[in-house]
């Protein structure tokens, strides 16, 4: 079983804050939401860059690092 992480996706409109257990799960979530609302240019909305800021902790016996508590 894949644990959430909370990823950073840069696009054309900003930086965005996304907690799933993929990446492309995330920028779907993203992108679901932008053409839901309707906002910004199609181009704008797709991903340039996503990155993990942190991974949920699993085993609490060993929580060092970037941790996402959920």
């Amino acid at each position: 079983m894949k644990s959430n992480k909370l990823y950073k996706i840069t696009n054309g409109i900003g930086d965005y804050w996304v907690i799933a257990k993929h990446p492309t799960e995330a920028e779907e979530k993203l992108l679901k939401l932008l053409n839901e609302a309707d906002y910004g240019f199609d181009d704008n909305r797709k991903a340039k860059n996503i990155s993990i800021v942190a991974d949920e902790a699993g085993d609490t016996r060993f929580i060092s690092g970037k941790y996402l508590l959920t």
